[in-house]
């Protein structure tokens, strides 16, 4: 009965066709629309944040019903975004997509509270290190790891991810962190 509805919606033009298979895991798209385009009516600024010395946008994401940050990149940035990409995990901040040809990235915006002061909670400090364990997985690290890039949300903790390719190593993070929650 609901494939049935759906084939005839799809019919009266309600409905766009689909695939049949999703995409299985989040990556980083290349968006061939001119610069404004589609995202105008897409994503509807909320206000202007900074990040990282620039200004960007926390939006709307009004087709997935969801706040996204809307960052500027230079081809720096882009690069570091797309291998970031790659890392997926609930508890690191989600690149959603890069837009090669506006120069801009787009972010999940976690909810939740940045801490004020250290030592965190013990209990936050096992999804901070399964998001650095991905991180790794991929080759990758942080390289900036402070109160500020630490999201705690209601249900989980999210790593914001660095601006920048930051300096560093895997254990200088694991190190950083372990200072945010009391180690030394």
């Amino acid at each position: 009965a609901a494939e049935e509805a759906y084939l005839r919606a799809l019919e009266r033009g309600a409905l766009e066709a689909r695939p049949s298979t999703p995409p299985t895991s989040r990556t980083s798209r290349t968006s061939t629309r001119p610069p404004g385009a589609a995202d105008a009516s897409r994503y509807v600024p909320r206000e202007v944040v900074m990040r990282a010395g620039l200004e960007a946008r926390l939006s709307d994401d009004t087709l997935l019903g969801r706040r996204v940050l809307i960052v500027p990149a230079d081809a720096a940035s882009l690069a570091h975004h797309t291998a970031l990409a790659k890392a997926v995990s609930p508890f690191l901040q989600g690149v959603l997509a890069i837009d090669r040809e506006v120069g801009e990235i787009v972010l999940e915006a976690p909810t939740g509270d940045t801490p004020r002061a250290a030592p965190l909670a013990l209990a936050r400090m096992a999804d901070v290190a399964e998001a650095l364990d991905v991180l790794e997985q991929h080759g990758l690290h942080h390289g900036a790891i402070t109160l500020e890039s630490i999201v705690l949300g209601e249900a989980r903790t999210v790593l914001l991810l660095p601006p920048s390719r930051g300096e560093g190593s895997i254990d200088d993070d694991r190190r950083a962190v372990a200072r945010l929650f009391g180690g030394r």
